[in-house]
């Protein structure tokens, strides 16, 4: 069974570096790290409609099923939602000089990248006024 879920932050693949009170999700079972789960992988062990903030943090360049990350951030989104992205420019070494990173993106991207995963969806539900926050 998973954990009880009582904070409204979630910390995307947030490895050794959760933030505090939030509940991070990860591939390894760091400290802080409530649900271990391969995010490439879903449903996520985490109820939907709950999160009013998601953080994402140097990871979405890892991941390699993009769709299925989109799709489980909305799933657990509360409307409103905000999800902070950090992720390299792609025109940056930091982008290019790490071979894990799979795939790389411009400002723009990410929002697009929601928009055409969930095109239908989006139209359909409260949630079309996400905000995104894109750090680099």
């Amino acid at each position: 069974m998973a954990p009880e879920t009582t904070s409204s932050v979630l910390d995307v693949g947030c490895g050794p570096h959760c933030l505090p009170g939030a509940v991070g999700i990860d591939i390894r079972a760091f400290p802080g790290v409530q649900h271990v789960h391969n995010l490439n992988v879903g449903p996520w062990p985490v109820p939907a409609n709950t999160f009013k903030r998601i953080r994402c943090q140097h990871v979405i360049e890892h991941v390699r099923e993009l769709e299925v990350l989109v799709t489980e951030m909305h799933r657990v989104a509360a409307d409103g939602a905000v999800i902070d992205f950090i992720t390299p420019h792609y025109s940056s070494y930091a982008s290019w000089g790490d071979y894990t990173h799979l795939h790389h993106f411009s400002r723009g991207s990410v929002p697009q990248l929601f928009e055409m995963v969930l095109a239908r969806e989006i139209r359909s539900r409260k949630k079309r006024n996400s905000f995104f926050r894109i750090g680099n």
